[in-house]
């Protein structure tokens, strides 16, 4: 099991990295479109925590911008594991991995 002191590290690093603010002033940020699933595995019993980010919005050849990142969904992040805490620091690693440079501004992630 993971320290607490992981989990709190992870989600603050979440709520304050720019890849998920669209513009300067946007108030949408990590949590307010980040969607769980509770699943449970009939045959095992096993119960798993899914993580998603931001809305259903695929890129289209009018929206090329936002292929990748918020506020389209980027499958990329999507992460999951048997409980909330170790999902979140997974999503959190895959963020780190996908969106490195958090000296960027605020929306430079995006493509206007």
């Amino acid at each position: 099991m993971s320290r607490p002191e992981d989990f709190y590290v992870a989600w603050e690093y979440l709520s304050t990295h720019p890849a998920f603010f669209l513009y300067e002033g946007d108030d949408w940020g990590f949590d307010g479109h980040l969607d769980i699933l509770v699943m449970r595995d009939d045959e095992t019993g096993d119960v798993r925590i899914e993580l998603e980010h931001g809305p259903w919005a695929p890129p289209t050849p009018d929206t090329p911008g936002i292929s990748h990142g918020s506020p389209s969904h980027d499958l990329r992040l999507d992460s999951g594991a048997p409980t909330f805490e170790e999902a979140v620091m997974q999503m959190a690693e895959k963020v780190r991995r996908y969106y490195p440079d958090t000296t960027l501004p605020v929306g430079a992630y995006f493509d206007y």
